[in-house]
C-alpha cells in the first residue's frame, strides 16, 4: 500500500479514536447541572457529529481493505496529497 494512502488510514483511525475519548471525557467529567438534571457538554453533539462521519468512512475503508479490494480513496485524495507531500519533500 503506498505511503499516502497508509497514512491516509491512520489518520482517520486516530481521529475516530480521538473523537470518541473527547466525548467520553465531556460526557463522563464535563456535565453541568441545571434546572431540569444533568445538561452535556455544549461541544459533545459537535464532536458525536464529526465521531459519526468519521465512523461511516473508517468502516468503508475497512470494509474494502479487508475484502482485498483497492479502496477509493477520492474522499481522502486531498489528505492523501498532504501526506505524500510531506513524505518527499523538493
Amino acid at each position: 500500500m503506498p505511503t499516502g494512502k497508509r497514512l491516509a488510514i491512520y489518520w482517520v483511525m486516530g481521529t475516530l479514536w480521538f473523537s470518541g475519548c473527547a466525548w467520553l471525557v465531556l460526557d463522563r467529567f464535563f456535565q453541568s447541572r441545571g434546572p431540569f438534571g444533568l445538561t452535556p457538554h455544549p461541544w459533545e453533539p459537535a464532536i458525536l457529529l464529526v465521531h459519526g462521519i468519521i465512523a461511516i468512512l473508517s468502516m468503508y475503508l475497512q470494509a474494502a481493505q479487508s475484502a482485498g479490494v483497492d479502496p477509493d480513496f477520492t474522499i481522502l485524495s486531498p489528505l492523501i496529497a498532504v501526506f505524500e507531500r510531506l513524505e518527499s519533500p523538493e
